[in-house]
């Protein structure tokens, strides 16, 4: 089977992606052949054995950066026809250890799609309370009496298919809000949360996407590294 690993490292994310190439190739899915399709205005090289296309993309500006990451992908569609899945994932992340295809392969029960449970929020059972679009004037809105497990869009996998369908309705109902003048209150993950109200995908660990300065009961499958230890949020999203 093949996998599309989609990164996006514009701007000053570019410090990320060398150590998230190396450590995914050595340890995420070592049965699939993986192909990275790196989003980025730099210069990207990697040793011959490693397959990746370069697709030259400028930043959008914060929060265009995250929010269009789905639009973006839609674009590209037609580079991913040999592709079995689709990962979208953030360009902070380690490949800590081992991760095999069964721990997170989506299947037909988990509608072939596959999120990480919020680090903040996985022990908790006060729904109404977790941090979904609360402006009714959104696309993104959910009512507090509809909310339930709210996931993280720093790794979202799933079958080529089921992942383009997921994209496409993010990147429709983020559009709409655009012309409004409206953005989701967490971007692309307010979307893709509306998305899951209905599509329910089989639910990783925090393990999967584990915050590096967090002390949370589940091992360091994937980090997500500090953003606050590289310059911190402005300054990466400048």
């Amino acid at each position: 089977m093949k996998l599309g690993i989609i990164v996006f490292c514009t701007g000053k994310y570019r410090i990320f992606l060398d150590k998230y190439i190396t450590t995914c190739e050595e340890k995420f899915l070592p049965n699939m052949h993986k192909t990275y399709f790196i989003f980025t205005e730099d210069t990207v090289k990697f040793d011959s054995n490693i397959s990746y296309k370069h697709i030259p993309f400028k930043k959008l500006g914060w929060p265009l950066d995250t929010l269009k990451k789905y639009a973006v992908s839609n674009q590209y569609q037609h580079m991913f026809e040999d592709m079995d899945y689709i990962l979208l994932s953030n360009a902070n992340m380690i490949y800590n250890e081992v991760v095999h295809e069964d721990e997170v392969l989506p299947t037909e029960q988990d509608n072939w799609l596959a999120s990480v449970d919020h680090p903040n929020h996985f022990d908790k059972t006060d729904y109404h309370n977790f941090p979904y679009e609360g402006n009714p004037a959104s696309t993104a809105y959910v009512a507090p009496e509809d909310r339930k497990k709210y996931l993280q869009a720093c790794f979202v996998l799933g079958r080529k298919k089921e992942f383009f369908e997921l994209s496409k309705f993010v990147e429709e109902q983020s559009e709409i809000d655009l012309q409004n003048n409206l953005i989701g209150v967490f971007w692309d993950e307010s979307y893709v949360n509306k998305y899951w109200l209905n599509i329910t995908p089989k639910i990783l660990s925090p393990a999967y996407a584990y915050p590096e300065l967090y002390n949370i009961p589940f091992s360091k499958k994937i980090v997500q590294l500090e953003k606050g230890l590289y310059g911190g949020h402005s300054y990466l999203r400048s």
